[in-house]
This record gives C-alpha cells, structure tokens and sequence, in this order.
C-alpha cells in the first residue's frame, strides 16, 4: 500500500519547489489558470487574505494540492478557509484518479490545524461528480467533531463562441443580438475607440485613471504582474475626450479565454461600455480562433443568458472544538456582518447576483 504524507505550505516559492518533482501537474496547472498556483496567490492577495495550499505526496512524490483561502481580520488569521471560488473553480491541482485522494487528504489536513473553525467548499459537480463533494466531505468530517450543510446553485461563466461573428450572434436573444449591433455604433459615433491591445504599463495606468470613476468592481487586481505574462488579454475603451472609460484583462489558453477583471467609468451609463466592450471583444475573441470565454467571477447583464450554466456544490463544516466554538462565538459578536455572510443558512440555491 502506497504511502500518502501531506505538507502545508503558505508561500509561492515553497509550492513551486515541492511541484517542481511533478511536471505533470505544472503542465496541466500551465493549461488553466483556474488550477495555476499562481493565479490562487494573485486571488488571495487580491482579497487581502492568506494562500494556503496543502501538498499530498504518495511515496514521497506529489501527486496534487488542495488550495485554500484564509480570511483574514486586521492581518490576523481568522480560522475561516475557503477552498475553490463562488464559480466552483480552483480546488485542486491534481490528474483526475488522484482528485478524490488530493481533496480528502487536503481537506483533513486543514481540519486538523488547531485555529481552523470554519471551511466552505465551493466544487464544479463535475469535479467529483452528482453530490460527490457531499459524499467526499463526509468521509473527512466523519472523523472530526463538525456540523456539515450542503446546498446547490448554477452560476453561469461559461461562453461559447462560433467560427464568425455572423453565426454567433444567430445564437443569441433578439434583445441581446440587437444591442451587440447597436451599442458598439452608437459608441464609435462618440468617438470610442476599441484598443485591442495594450501593453502592460499603459494597461495599469487606464485601471488607475478609470478606478476613481468605477461605481465597482470585481476579480484580481490587474496591476499584479502575474496578468503582465506574453499570454495575457488586455483590451479597453478609449476616447480621445474623456480618456480611458473601460478596460478588461484576462488570459488566453488554446482556444478559451479567460476573463479576470473588467472595469467601466461609471459617469456614462447611457453608453453601456460593458457591452461595448465585450461585443468588440468577442469579435477579436473569434478572429483569434477562439471558440470559449471564460468568465471567472461569473458572467453579468444580457450576455450571462447565453453562457453555459454549470451547477456548483457547496459544503459548509463548522468545527466543533472549546477554541473553534469561541471563535465562531467571539466572530459574531465582534464583526456580526462578516459572520452573517459566513454563517447563515442557505436552504434554498443561491441566486447569483453579479457585480460587473
């Protein structure tokens, strides 16, 4: 019987050493970003919180990680883990007949930290397939005392392009194929202009002059270097007038795109940027060969109604110990809102409110 060992780590360099032994998973994390153990620091520094990932190793060789965000208060770490974002990506790295050994020795290992209070588990269903991640979490928490809730919810992030413009749009609502058509003109008629490539320099100088005018924003900060690299996306909105009014940043794998971030000046809604821009983008999108985008905060307005909708799982353990009780006890007390968000129930699915 092989033996398996897990180690944790909280820095960057220390996860790249320990793949370092394993070139099939850096070229399967080099395929995704939503599995890249870089793209997981960029998001956990994003958010101001703690990377954590737990590295499992079968006869002394790595065969995956479990990654891990830790909320953290005034700088402190808090005890609360979140494994995979709201879009159910990013909980593991590992070929698909280690995934359930990865999650589940990952997953223990964090249990038995002696802060750890809560875990949420956010899953893609397809990664261990229908109610799998229930089945998976309860051989875990089984030997721990923990309380578990699951729930279910769709979140739609994913969408599909064709070989033309022309026959992309025939898939689309009426509604949403007209403003594709109109907004771009009427905004060419203002004077936007599509910029279909900016360096990395000018890139973080549009995200500076348009953040005081962004009524908000979501995803990873684009001023980080790790979406400066020879395959990202970046493209905005610029007008010779009012200066830069919309950018968005992302990734290009093969034939899918990814969608890190997106900004508007929020001054001009009557010139729906969002859709200015993603309408030039998906035209530039399909004369590169691409033929899907992924969103990965989730898809907003008209567009999220014509991308796939993938279901996602959800897994809530609260542990049960004198110090992960105070805790949770002394959370509620102290920031009442944060544990609100944290702790409610959610009997029934989630309805996926976008921010964009």
């Amino acid at each position: 019987m092989a033996e398996v060992a897990t180690r944790i780590v909280y820095r960057a360099s220390e996860l790249r050493d320990a793949l370092q032994r394993a070139p099939s998973l850096l070229a399967l994390a080099h395929g995704d970003p939503r599995v890249d153990p870089a793209y997981l620091f960029l998001r956990a520094t994003a958010k101001r919180r703690g990377a954590v990932a737990v590295v499992v190793y079968e006869d002394a060789h790595p065969v995956g990680c479990v990654y891990a965000i830790e909320d953290r208060i005034r700088g402190a770490r808090s005890g609360m883990f979140s494994i995979g974002d709201r879009t159910g990506a990013g909980v593991l790295l590992a070929a698909p007949a280690h995934q359930r050994l990865v999650f589940q020795r990952g997953l223990r290992a964090l249990l038995c930290l002696g802060r750890v209070h809560t875990v949420q588990v956010n899953a893609v269903e397809t990664t261990f397939g229908e109610h799998g991640l229930a089945r998976a979490v309860a051989d875990v928490a089984n030997g721990h005392q923990a309380t578990t809730r699951h729930s279910q919810y769709t979140l739609p992030n994913r969408l599909q392009l064709k070989s033309t413009w022309d026959e992309f749009l025939s898939t689309l609502g009426p509604d949403t194929r007209r403003n594709l058509r109109r907004y771009p003109r009427r905004a060419a008629r203002s004077g936007i202009a599509f910029k279909p490539e900016i360096d990395a320099a000018t890139f973080r100088s549009a995200f500076e002059s348009i953040r005081p005018h962004a009524n908000r924003w979501d995803g990873v900060d684009p001023r980080h270097l790790a979406l400066c690299g020879s395959d990202a996306i970046r493209v905005g909105l610029h007008s010779i007038e009012e200066g830069w009014l919309s950018v968005l940043v992302g990734w290009q794998h093969g034939e899918r795109a990814f969608v890190a971030t997106q900004m508007n000046h929020g001054g001009l809604p009557h010139l729906s940027l969002s859709m200015v821009l993603r309408a030039s983008l998906i035209q530039a999108l399909i004369d590169r060969g691409i033929r899907e985008v992924v969103f990965l905060d989730g898809c907003a307005g008209a567009l999220q109604l014509s991308c796939v909708e993938e279901a996602i799982e959800r897994a809530h353990i609260e542990v049960h110990t004198p110090l992960a009780d105070l805790g949770r006890r002394a959370l509620r007390v102290l920031w009442p809102r944060l544990a609100n968000r944290i702790f409610r129930d959610d009997p029934a699915p989630l309805l996926w409110r976008p921010r964009y």
